[in-house]
């Protein structure tokens, strides 16, 4: 697949990963986050286990990459997301998205320090625009952005979920030179989804599953299906294609996106300095993603001039 169709996969799911903000509060309504979160996963297996055997013709796995299934699946899946959920509870959501929003600088940091990635101008500068834009976004908001005594705790835990998630292509990158995209996330998914049910199944059996409003219903197909099933597997492939330094700034639109789903579902509004940080984000992005080739092909066009009065 080419690179640009695979930067549209990754779009489609910053659309995705936004939208979830305003439809995951339908679900909220009537079901815990633990519940949520473990409800969609064991909705979304049986689909991926079904899309591998069909498109691969098994689904093994070799027994000495387990514990690195395991690794991955506790990382990115069951702590990520019982840190974040639990973050909500103690410090408001905008504290919490902003601070999650935060983890491509984590995964920029990590690649650099293990080399995988060079230090550059247009990486570093990108970084800081976005988290810049980040920061105008949320703060500008009607609530604002507040560190308080009180939040503390739930600001602890949405910046270590950022760490995580922002070290989870890490924990991939082995994965994805032996196996597909999907069936990483199937086995992620697989082994992050018993660790959840370790200690939230008994929570699950005391839910009456004919009462539940079908706009709880919705909201978990939705988590299940586009954003787990389709994300997931189109975020693995990307990192597998672009490398995880390239492809976690897009993580830095997702605010932006589940403002104007918002807007547009259930009419939130967006002030002048919430777009000023939107085109900020949207800048980092660019330089993040495209800036090295970008000026080194401004530089070669402007070389050829030389080289052709030199001639």
């Amino acid at each position: 697949m080419r690179k640009p169709t695979v930067d549209l996969m990754l779009l489609a799911v910053v659309l995705i990963w936004g939208g979830n903000y305003t439809v995951g509060k339908f679900g909220m309504q009537a079901l815990s986050p633990e519940v949520f979160t473990l409800t969609r996963f064991l909705l979304v297996i049986p689909v991926l286990w079904v899309l591998v055997k069909w498109k691969e013709g098994n689904v093994a796995i070799r027994a000495r990459d387990i514990p690195a299934f395991l690794l991955a699946a506790l990382v990115g899946i069951t702590l990520y997301q019982t840190l974040f959920v639990a973050s909500l509870k103690y410090t408001t959501a905008t504290n919490a998205s902003l601070l999650v929003a935060m983890s491509p600088l984590f995964t920029v940091i990590v690649a650099v320090l293990a080399k995988q990635e060079r230090a550059t101008l247009a990486l570093a500068f990108g970084s800081l625009m976005a988290v810049g834009g980040v920061v105008v976004v949320k703060g500008a908001a009607a609530g604002g952005i507040t560190f308080s005594l009180e939040s503390l705790l739930g600001d602890g835990l949405a910046a270590l979920a950022s760490l995580l998630f922002g070290l989870y292509p890490f924990t991939t990158a082995r994965l994805a030179r032996s196996y597909s995209a999907m069936k990483v996330t199937l086995y992620t998914a697989l082994f992050g989804t018993f660790f959840l049910a370790v200690y939230c199944t008994p929570d699950l059996l005391r839910v009456n599953w004919i009462e539940l409003p079908s706009s709880a219903w919705w909201s978990l197909l939705y988590a299940a299906y586009p954003v787990t099933a389709y994300s997931l597997a189109a975020w693995n492939y990307g990192i597998e294609r672009l490398g995880p330094a390239r492809v976690m700034p897009y993580m830095y639109l997702v605010p932006v996106t589940a403002i104007l789903v918002a807007m547009a579902v259930i009419d939130e509004q967006m002030n002048g300095w919430q777009w000023c940080g939107a085109v900020m984000i949207v800048a980092g992005v660019f330089l993040v993603r495209q800036g090295p080739a970008f000026f080194q092909r401004r530089q070669s066009r402007g070389e050829a001039p030389k080289q052709n009065r030199s001639a």
